[in-house]
């Protein structure tokens, strides 16, 4: 099966549909998330079309669990929760060590404010993959609304470790661009090959208007990855700007 892509920003319904589904009759390679939030929320307007596509290929093919976790995250974007979550127990009856059903089964859960149960779901979608960061990290936050602080604390220290980058996008996202930075760089120190933090670091350079260390960070992150296709695009931009 192939692996869905996390949308970073909600552009068009029809692409989310699309961007996120997985094919049919392709091998699962579970991998980490791509960065992202992996806080659940229901996305705006997924087409009607759309809805009707992966319902009709879910009919057509009960049998295959692609259809049903593709109808699911259909289902999750268009804040249909409950019917998410029967879609992606049929995908995970289908293929029970598939992670990722496991983890958007729980974001089904955790929107509707079941905590315990979106615990149980990212419990074992960290048990099939034990370095899904996302998975980690909301299992923290199911913990916490659970009053299990000890836990959702251990479960959080997991989450930063797979991803440096956790403590300067959370600084990041609530504004605060200079501790970002710094954040940023020291995660840097210690994980001086990890482009996808170097980016991040080149994108809150890039926020405050430092070109020059944007440029650089990026420069950093291209000698990590020289096919971080994000890098080399915001790279241009600092250079432009």
């Amino acid at each position: 099966m192939k692996r869905p892509l996390f949308v970073l920003t909600l552009t068009l319904a029809l692409a989310i549909g699309q961007s996120a589904c997985r094919d049919s009759g392709q091998q699962n390679n579970s991998g980490p998330s791509a960065q992202g939030s992996p806080t659940p929320a229901a996305q705006a307007g997924v087409a009607p079309e759309v809805v009707a596509k992966y319902e009709e290929e879910a009919r057509q093919n009960p049998q295959d669990p692609n259809a049903h976790f593709n109808l699911g995250h259909i289902y999750f974007a268009s804040g249909k929760h409950r019917e998410a979550i029967e879609e992606y127990k049929q995908a995970i009856a289908g293929d029970p060590k598939d992670a990722e059903a496991h983890f958007r089964l729980g974001n089904a859960h955790h929107a509707l404010g079941e905590h315990s149960e979106a615990a149980e779901a990212y419990r074992r979608a960290v048990e099939l993959q034990p370095d899904h960061a996302d998975a980690q990290l909301m299992l923290s936050e199911a913990l916490a609304k659970m009053g299990r602080a000890d836990e959702a604390a251990r479960a959080r220290e997991v989450a930063a470790r797979l991803r440096p980058s956790l403590r300067g996008d959370e600084l990041a996202a609530q504004g605060k661009l200079a501790e970002a930075v710094e954040e940023y760089k020291r995660a840097a120190a210690s994980n001086a090959k990890d482009a996808e933090l170097l980016y991040r670091l080149g994108n809150a350079h890039l926020r405050l208007n430092q070109n020059r260390e944007a440029a650089d960070a990026y420069r950093r992150a291209l000698r990590a990855d020289p096919k971080h296709l994000n890098a080399h695009f915001n790279l241009g931009n600092a250079y432009d700007r």
